[in-house]
């Protein structure tokens, strides 16, 4: 009798953590803000259990409650906890197995980018499978518009941003024929950037290399990184069409695990 009441207890502590983490996940990814008719529905519970675990959240600080309306919203208790875990997260650790699969999934070398002052630098790198791949290192930089993941991140700065970039174009390095060195063809390309959700560098950095790339986006739905794929013009010019969807899916899943929601 005294092992049926331990395993009553048990469950009845497992249904009741799983109840909260069901509301809490309300919160995090439907809306901020819920009746307590509108959260029942969601939810499927009984307007009494959910009182006693909305109750117990508020009194936690995770949740208040609006007195004039009595919705139910987040408090600072979870935003700070959330911050905090975010905070803890490691963006290669995160990225590495999606960038891990893109590559696997085009053959191609696969790079994680990010931006430092008026430079892209290279944060993690997935080497090609072929002999014949992209030359680059991590922690290695360049010009911010020269290649694809460089135009990525560009286009998710400010427009005060964009407009001091462009006066030190003129003072940047010309890496082959084919390097952006006018800006207003640069704006046109950023602009297509923001419209198709994907730029690409023919021959710009590296004489022979094409990309791709596309963002990710953190919670707050600012382009934090990008993606791209790189190869030799001669192999994969004509494969990038069919690399995009792979691109669109990594680059759909770290933004996800950052806290990104359309």
């Amino acid at each position: 009798m005294k092992h049926s009441q331990i395993n009553i207890s048990a469950r009845d502590q497992v249904n009741s953590i799983a109840r909260v983490l069901n509301i809490i996940e309300c919160f995090a990814f439907e809306k901020a803000e819920w009746s307590l008719s509108d959260l029942a529905e969601q939810t499927g519970l009984p307007n009494s259990t959910l009182h006693r675990q909305l109750s117990t959240l508020v009194a936690a600080g995770y949740l208040k409650q609006d007195s004039l309306r009595g919705f139910y919203q987040i408090d600072n208790r979870f935003l700070l906890l959330a911050c905090s875990l975010m905070s803890k997260f490691d963006l290669r650790m995160i990225a590495r197995p999606h960038l891990e699969q893109l590559s696997e999934k085009t053959g191609e070398t696969v790079h994680l980018c990010m931006l430092s002052g008026f430079d892209m630098f290279y944060v993690e790198k997935i080497e090609s499978q072929y002999s014949v791949s992209c030359n680059s290192q991590i922690g290695s930089r360049l010009p911010a518009h020269v290649a694809s993941a460089g135009k990525v991140l560009l286009s998710g700065q400010s427009d005060s941003f964009l407009e001091e970039y462009i006066k030190e174009i003129p003072n940047m390095p010309v890496f082959t024929k084919h390097t952006i060195t006018d800006p207003d063809l640069l704006i046109s390309e950023l602009v297509a950037v923001q419209k198709n959700g994907y730029a690409l560098d023919h021959e710009e950095s590296e004489e022979g290399l094409v990309c791709v790339a596309a963002p990710v986006r953190n919670m707050d739905q600012q382009i934090i990184a990008a993606v791209s794929v790189s190869g030799p013009s001669f192999r994969f010019a004509d494969q990038i069409e069919k690399a995009l969807p792979h691109l669109y899916k990594c680059t759909a899943e770290i933004s996800r695990l950052l806290g990104y929601t359309k």
